[in-house]
């Protein structure tokens, strides 16, 4: 198993999904996993988005401008 440094998983991040929130709940798990773990290292931001009807509250995760 190969494990890539946090700066790669960011270049990873993103040639997928660019600059853009992603919402959490609509990725796989292992880009679930690269996301926490770009969060851990200080490399993506999240925050907690409501839905209009307050029922659900939505994870969103985006990559930090300066790990480009």
């Amino acid at each position: 198993m190969t494990t890539l440094s946090p700066q790669s998983l960011a270049d990873l991040w993103y040639l997928k999904f660019g600059n853009a929130w992603v919402t959490r709940d609509d990725l796989d798990t292992e880009w679930k996993k690269i996301g926490r773990e770009l969060m851990r290292n200080n490399l993506a931001d999240y925050d907690l988005v409501h839905t209009q009807n307050s029922i659900a509250t939505i994870e969103i995760i985006k990559l930090k401008e300066t790990c480009r």
